[in-house]
């Protein structure tokens, strides 16, 4: 489908090579304590974002941890900081990224995209709270799955983890599937998401994707 195929955002850059993680962060960075235990086969790339930046301008700036050579532009790990949220829409996007953590779930099919701190030019449709998996070395986490889509509710099913861990704002999120079953006339987005992309096989797949990811970018303690 057209979205698997769309370069999105800086996450796309980071794949191919990005930033070698030998070369010193901006100095903005210095206050984000989180980073992956291990660096083998993972690059990281500092987004530094700005007014006037065009898509994804109004995130805060992340540094950014994906697989390297990797063309799977919807894995990876961004890592923002709550002295990082200075800006009004930062600090709106921060704190609604906080109140994924702690407060109650969505509803199936409520737009998430602006608690997002990572990945540009498409939209986060909330689908279901995943179980089964922990998170060592954060305060707090949630983890559930997600359309993410240029063109709902048609999309990709992508798991979402969003972390706390002190004042550092963790989000990692891999692909687990495609929903791409006609849409019928009349039938809304939440009843297409519960019909077509909330199988039984795609929550297990997710959950095990999960899993995987957090292994793989596993916290220094």
């Amino acid at each position: 489908m057209l979205f698997t195929l769309v370069v999105v955002g800086a996450s796309a850059m980071a794949g191919q090579g990005g930033n070698d993680s030998a070369e010193p962060l901006p100095a903005l960075f210095n206050v984000i304590k989180a980073e992956p235990a291990s660096m083998e086969g993972i690059v990281r790339l500092p987004i530094v974002n700005h007014d006037g930046d065009g898509e994804g301008e109004e995130m805060p700036s992340t540094i950014q941890y994906s697989i390297r050579n990797s063309k799977d532009f919807s894995t990876f790990m961004a890592v923002t900081n709550l002295g990082l949220c200075i800006r009004p829409v930062e600090k709106e996007i921060c704190a609604s990224f906080v109140r994924m953590i702690s407060g109650a779930p969505p509803a199936v099919g409520t737009d998430i995209s602006q608690t997002r701190i990572g990945g540009a030019g498409y939209g986060t449709v909330y689908l279901a709270p995943l179980h089964g998996f922990s998170f060592a070395g954060v305060d707090a986490f949630a983890a559930f799955l997600s359309i993410d889509s240029q063109d709902s509710p048609q999309g990709d099913i992508v798991m979402y983890v969003y972390a706390k861990k002190g004042n550092d704002l963790i989000q990692i999120n891999g692909r687990a599937a495609s929903c791409d079953a006609p849409v019928k006339p009349g039938q809304s987005d939440a009843e297409y998401y519960r019909r077509h992309c909330l199988g039984k096989a795609v929550v297990e797949k997710a959950e095990a994707e999960g899993k995987k990811l957090i292994e793989l970018f596993r916290l220094k303690p």
